[in-house]
């Protein structure tokens, strides 16, 4: 085994610790740095209200454009329940149109079959006064 196949793995090692030793500060030291920021500047209670009445200004507009969606949301619900009143009369008009040819169409049989009744009484007084010529009563 040489040094250099140790190299990979020990650059690795430093830079994760590393990296551990920057994220990670002890609560300790973290703790004292805010007390004495807190001794250093006496409006920092006031800037960090500051700071958390902006988030609930900035939350605030959030949850309204939240609401105003909601409200465009809601619209759109009615908006589309008209839609489907809308095609639900279509479908019922186009039920009636659909009645109303067959009304046409069973008019039209109703003549044809007016008309054949007619063409059948013609032909009944035909076979009548033949009949009528055959027997004498009609010279």
């Amino acid at each position: 085994m040489q040094d250099t196949d140790l190299a990979g793995p020990l650059v690795f090692c430093l830079a994760f610790g590393g990296s551990l030793m920057l994220v990670c500060t002890p609560r300790g030291t973290a703790d004292r740095n805010t007390e004495s920021h807190a001794l250093q500047d006496p409006n920092t209670e006031s800037h960090a209200l500051q700071d958390k009445n902006t988030e609930s200004h900035a939350l605030q507009d959030k949850n309204t454009e939240s609401h105003a969606l909601q409200d465009k949301n809601t619209e759109s619900h009615v908006l589309q329940d008209k839609n489907t009143e809308s095609h639900a009369l279509q479908d019922k008009n186009t039920e009636s149109h659909a009645l109303q040819d067959k009304n046409t169409e069973s008019h039209a049989l109703q003549d044809i079959n007016t008309e054949r009744h007619a063409l059948q009484d013609k032909n009944t007084e035909s076979h009548a006064l033949q009949w009528l010529r055959i027997t004498g009563f009609l010279s």
